[in-house]
């Protein structure tokens, strides 16, 4: 971490700005991808975080592509566009890890109508096949929960369900 005579110093010659990052992708079908990110140092590294904007959604999704903040290849976004174009397909696969949880967080079974509850909050998207190491294919999908005020986040690898975290 800088100290702080090296962030001022980096403010005044190198000018405002340098420190954050902002992106703009445009997809056909997954939507509009907004990247938000900030530097410690000049040309350092950047974290941040992209959200996914579109009509049918209340709230900006938030995306973790394994590109790690570089611009999302094709391949990245269509396979975001595939799971953003049924949100309820994507709930129902997760229905029968969520619905315990579900049933232990609120003491009520969960509604049929998932989205009287449930709000797509995030997904960190899978590795291409290609990329994928000994680790696996690690990802998660993340709902907030208005009843519990929690997030329930569905971790898996490949296509198997390893557990739900009720999470915040």
């Amino acid at each position: 971490m800088a100290s702080l005579l090296q962030r001022v110093w980096w403010r005044l010659t190198l000018g405002a700005g340098w420190d954050t990052v902002r992106r703009t992708v445009r997809h056909a079908s997954a939507g509009e991808l907004h990247y938000e990110g900030k530097r410690s140092r000049p040309g350092g590294p950047v974290h941040g975080l992209w959200r996914v904007a579109r009509p049918d959604v209340v709230r900006p999704i938030t995306i973790g592509f394994p590109t790690l903040g570089e611009e999302p290849t094709p391949f990245y976004l269509d396979r975001l566009a595939s799971m953003l174009a049924d949100p309820d397909a994507l709930f129902e696969r997760f229905r029968p890890a969520i619905a315990p949880v579900y049933l232990e967080w609120i003491e009520t079974p969960l509604p049929a109508d998932w989205r009287s509850v449930f709000r797509l909050d995030g997904l960190d998207l899978p590795p291409a096949p290609e990329d994928v190491e000994a680790d696996g294919a690690l990802w998660q999908v993340t709902w907030w929960c208005s009843p519990a005020e929690h997030w329930f986040v569905v971790h898996l690898d490949g296509d198997a369900i390893i557990d739900v975290e009720v999470a915040g």
